[in-house]
C-alpha cells in the first residue's frame, strides 16, 4: 500500500539465481511493516553516503609540452566517477568524447563538479599519468578515457539510482570497453555476512562479460566523530596512533570494494617526511593512515595490491594533519572552481586505483585476445610487498598491502633473470590441469651460488549466488593450485593429484598432508594453520603464493596442478 506508505519504486536489480532487491523510498511504518511480516526478506540497507576526499588549490599552470593523442585503435578505460574536465589541456587529447554520457537523470552534462579541484579529472589523470606529469617536451598518451558521470552535482549518487542496476547499464552502454576504474566507494566498512548488491553485481559482470573492475579500497575521513567510521584524528586523540586503528572494524574495506572477483587497491606513502613543525604519519613503503583495510569477505585477501596514493603529515604537537608535495600524488586538477592545472596537495585510494588500470590498460594492449582475468593475474603476479615484510610477511601485512605493489615491467615483460609462463582454461569440478615445466640443467643441482623465486598466481571467476555466507558456498565451483614437492618426479606428483581428485575433498583446511621437509613451504599456504600469518589462499578466487628455492631441491621438472571443486552447483 504504498500511498499510506508513501512509498516509491525506484529501480529493481536480480543477480539471476537467488535474489531480487529493490531500491525503494518507503516511510518509517512502511519499513517496519515489511521487516516484520516479508517472510522472504533476507536484507535491508539504507543508502550509503560516498567518500571522495577533497582536493585543494596548488601546483603549476606553465607547461611546455605537446602532448599526442593516443593511437586510433589504442585501449579504452572507462572512468565511473564525478564526470570529468573534458578540456583540460592534459587530458582532452584522450578523451573518447563521443561516448561520454551523464547517468545523472535531468542532468546531461559530464563535467566534474566537486570542489575545489575535482575528483573524476584527478582519476582520469592518473589513468594517463601513473608516475609523473611531464612539464616539458613531447608526450604520446597511451591510453583513451571514458568518461561515465554517476555522481550528481552534489557529489551524491542520485536517489532514483539502484547501483547495482546502475553498473548493468553502465557495463551495457560501454560493451567494447573491457577495464572500469571505480573510485567511489562507501564512507564506511561492509561488514556483513552475505556479498552486498553493489559488489555483487559487479562479481557477476565480471564473470559474464569477460571485464576487469579495478576499485578502490576507501578512505578513513581525516576528521569524524561518527561512530561507524571514525577519523584519523578521534583515533589519535583516543590513543590509538597509527597504524594501530587500521585493524579496527572501522577501518575495514568499504563496499563495492569487497567484491570478490574484481581488483580492490589500497595506498602506499612512497617518501619519508620531516621538518621542524610536521612529520609523515606512515613513512616511504608503509600503509597510508587513510588506506581503508582488509581482510575481505570470507577472510579472501582484500585489498589485492596497493599503490601511492599519498600520506599526511603530523603536527608533532597537535593532532593536526596537512598533506604537500613532497607526500602527496602529483594529479591533474579540475580548473572548474578556480583551481591550478596540477597540483601535489590531495591523497587517496581513489588515485591509487587508477594507476592500477593503466597496469591493465597497457596489458590490454599487449594481450587484446587474453582474458580480463589473465589481466589481473598478471597485475597480481607482478606484485611484491615492500622490502621490509616480502620474506616473512604477518597477518597484518597482507590486510594492509595484499600481494604487494604492482610492477609494470613485471607484468609485461620477462628479463635474463625471470621469466613468467601464462595459460589460460576453464576446468570442471572434481577435473585438474596438470603442468609440468622442465628445469635446465643450469639452474638446479649442488654447488650453485644463487636461489630460484617461484611465483604462482592463479586468477578465476564463476557463477555467484548472494544468500550464501561462505567463499566457496557463493561459488558455483572454485578453484585451487597445488605443486610437486622438492625432489619429486611428474609421475609421483600426477598420481598424488589423482588420488586427491578422488577423496572428493572439498575444504583444503580439513586435508591432511606430510609436513616434512620435502613439501614447499609457500609463504600463503593452502590451509591457514600451515603458515604463520594465518592466511588461506583458497579464500580468494585470485590465488598467489611464493617460495624462495635452492637448486638443488629441483628435480628434472616442477609440476603445478589446478585443481576445481564444486560449490553451490552440484552438477
Amino acid at each position: 500500500n504504498t500511498k499510506s506508505y508513501d512509498g516509491e519504486l525506484h529501480q529493481i536489480w536480480s543477480n539471476d539465481e537467488d535474489a531480487v532487491h529493490f531500491k525503494i523510498s518507503i516511510n518509517g511504518k512502511g519499513l517496519k511493516d515489511i521487516v516484520q511480516t516479508f517472510q522472504y526478506l533476507y536484507e535491508v540497507k539504507l543508502i550509503s553516503n560516498y567518500d571522495l576526499g577533497s582536493g585543494q588549490i596548488s601546483g603549476e599552470d606553465d607547461f611546455e609540452i605537446e602532448i599526442i593523442p593516443p593511437n586510433d585503435n589504442a585501449v579504452k578505460v572507462c572512468v565511473i566517477d564525478s564526470g570529468i574536465q573534458e578540456n583540460h589541456k592534459l587530458i582532452e587529447p584522450a578523451i573518447d568524447s563521443a561516448n561520454s554520457r551523464s547517468y545523472v537523470d535531468g542532468d546531461a552534462s559530464t563535467a566534474d563538479y566537486v570542489r575545489q579541484s575535482g575528483h573524476g579529472t584527478k582519476v582520469a589523470g592518473a589513468v594517463l599519468y601513473p608516475k609523473s606529469i611531464p612539464k616539458t617536451g613531447q608526450i604520446q598518451l597511451e591510453h583513451f578515457v571514458q568518461n561515465a558521470r554517476i555522481l550528481n552535482a552534489d557529489n551524491k549518487l542520485p536517489s532514483n539510482k539502484f547501483e547495482p542496476k546502475l553498473m548493468e547499464e553502465i557495463v551495457s552502454d560501454y560493451s567494447d570497453t573491457r577495464i572500469f576504474n571505480l573510485s567511489v566507494a562507501a564512507n564506511f566498512s561492509y561488514l556483513g555476512t552475505h556479498m552486498p548488491a553493489w559488489a555483487a553485481a559487479i562479481d557477476k559482470l565480471i564473470h559474464e562479460n569477460d571485464i576487469l573492475f579495478v576499485i578502490s579500497a576507501g578512505n578513513l575521513y581525516t576528521s569524524s566523530n561518527w561512530n561507524r567510521s571514525l577519523g584519523i584524528k578521534e583515533h589519535i586523540e583516543a590513543g590509538r596512533n597509527y597504524p594501530d586503528y587500521l585493524g579496527r572494524t572501522g577501518s575495514k574495506i568499504a563496499n563495492p570494494g569487497v567484491s570478490y572477483f574484481a581488483l580492490t587497491v589500497g595506498s602506499i606513502a612512497k617518501e619519508d617526511f620531516e621538518d621542524d613543525d610536521y612529520k609523515s604519519l606512515a613513512g616511504k613503503y608503509l600503509i597510508s593512515p587513510f588506506s581503508r583495510t582488509g581482510l575481505g569477505m570470507w577472510n579472501c585477501i582484500k585489498p589485492d595490491v596497493v599503490e601511492f596514493g599519498g600520506d599526511f603529515a603530523k603536527n608533532k604537537l597537535s593532532t593536526e594533519l596537512i598533506t604537500n608535495e613532497v607526500i602527496s600524488p602529483e594529479l591533474v586538477n579540475s580548473t572548474l572552481y578556480g583551481a591550478s592545472a596540477t597540483g601535489k596537495d590531495d591523497c587517496g585510494t581513489s588515485f591509487s586505483a587508477p594507476k592500477v588500470s593503466h597496469i591493465a590498460a597497457k596489458l590490454q594492449a599487449e594481450h587484446p585476445n587474453e582474458s580480463a582475468q589473465m589481466y589481473r593475474a598478471l597485475i597480481v603476479q607482478s606484485a611484491r610487498l615492500p622490502e621490509h615484510c616480502f620474506h616473512n610477511p604477518t597477518f597484518n601485512d597482507f590486510t594492509h598491502y595484499g600481494y604487494g605493489i604492482p610492477d609494470v615491467n613485471r607484468a609485461l615483460n620477462n628479463s635474463k633473470s625471470r621469466i613468467t609462463f601464462i595459460q589460460s582454461g576453464r576446468i570442471k569440478p572434481k577435473m585438474a590441469d596438470i603442468y609440468r615445466v622442465e628445469i635446465p640443467n643450469e639452474l638446479r643441482g649442488e654447488g650453485k651460488e644463487f636461489r630460484i623465486l617461484v611465483e604462482i598466481t592463479l586468477a578465476f571467476t564463476a557463477k555467484t549466488r548472494m544468500t550464501r555466507k561462505k567463499s566457496h558456498s557463493y561459488l558455483s565451483n572454485w578453484l585451487e593450485w597445488k605443486t610437486s614437492n622438492y625432489n619429486e618426479r611428474f609421475s609421483s606428483f600426477r598420481n598424488r593429484t589423482i588420488e586427491y581428485l578422488e577423496t572428493d575433498r572439498e575444504d583444503g583446511e580439513t586435508e591432511e598432508v606430510d609436513e616434512t621437509a620435502e613439501v614447499i613451504k609457500w609463504v600463503i599456504r593452502e590451509n591457514s594453520a600451515w603458515a604463520a600469518n594465518g592466511i588461506n589462499r583458497n579464500n580468494s578466487t585470485v590465488q598467489k603464493s611464493w617460495a624462495v628455492i635452492e637448486p638443488h631441491q629441483f628435480a628434472e621438472e616442477f609440476s603445478l596442478a589446478v585443481i576445481g571443486h564444486t560449490g553451490w552447483d552440484k552438477n
